[in-house]
């Protein structure tokens, strides 16, 4: 019925993006990871991370204080997402990282004693563009199990890739492949109380359309199953759309 005052979930006061916030409750304490761009501000010169966008996090106290902020990734992708999920050892979070080079693949951080870890590669795609693909990935977990679902365009070919772990993202099996040229990504996920795994995501059409897909992918046998939800030109190429679940019900939301 009544919300408090906002506070500014930051503490710079550079005029630049602050965005892609993920949020997670832990030892009842609120939060969040997001893409920092403070360092924009500075003029750019040879050394990338100088001026790059960042990878930080920090909490909110009941008291509605702004605490632990910390500097997970001095250098990041600009425009993708990041995600978190909960285990029984605490958040995982998962963002697209950027190399001098110009590299962006996905990896992975974990709060551990209050402290996040320095990312590390889920998957070399060894994936090279000079921008910001808006594609970032998503993670959903169980205890000791996660899973972790990316879009990416290494070697000129579009795909999906599915990856799971059964000891907190330390190792990964070989990732599950979809849309193999016929994907531009835009994904959510999430998964049910049997194991299974929901991906919603964006599959080509012809003249430039999508078609929104959704994908149930079997726990033991990786058996996958595919449902158009909206036929191509019924949904916005660039949208992002949001997959969750209540209980044993499978909530969908898009435009």
């Amino acid at each position: 019925k009544s919300w408090s005052q906002p506070i500014k979930a930051h503490n710079d006061n550079t005029q630049t993006e602050h965005r892609f916030h993920s949020f997670y409750e832990h030892e009842n304490e609120l939060g969040f990871i997001y893409l920092d761009g403070r360092k924009m501000a500075n003029e750019a010169t040879h050394d990338m991370n100088h001026s790059s966008m960042s990878l930080r996090s920090g909490t909110i106290d009941k008291n509605l204080a702004l605490t632990n902020m910390q500097n997970i990734d001095g250098l990041v992708c600009e425009c993708c997402q990041t995600d978190i999920t909960i285990t029984d050892q605490g958040p995982i979070g998962v963002y697209r990282d950027r190399s001098e080079e110009e590299t962006r693949d996905i990896f992975l951080t974990k709060l551990e004693d209050g402290v996040w870890s320095k990312g590390k590669p889920l998957h070399l795609d060894n994936w090279k563009i000079n921008g910001c693909p808006v594609n970032g990935p998503v993670i959903t977990g169980n205890k000791n199990e996660i899973t972790v679902a990316w879009y990416t365009r290494a070697g000129g070919r579009s795909n999906i890739k599915i990856a799971k772990s059964t000891d907190y993202g330390e190792t990964f099996g070989n990732p599950i492949l979809l849309g193999t040229n016929e994907t531009v990504g835009h994904l959510g996920m999430t998964d049910d109380a049997k194991g299974n795994t929901w991906l919603l995501w964006q599959k080509t059409a012809k003249k430039g359309l999508v078609e929104l897909v959704l994908t149930k992918i079997k726990p033991d046998s990786n058996q996958i199953m595919h449902k158009v939800i909206e036929e191509a030109g019924k949904t916005p190429r660039f949208s992002f759309p949001q997959i969750n679940r209540n209980g044993e019900t499978i909530i969908l939301a898009y435009t």
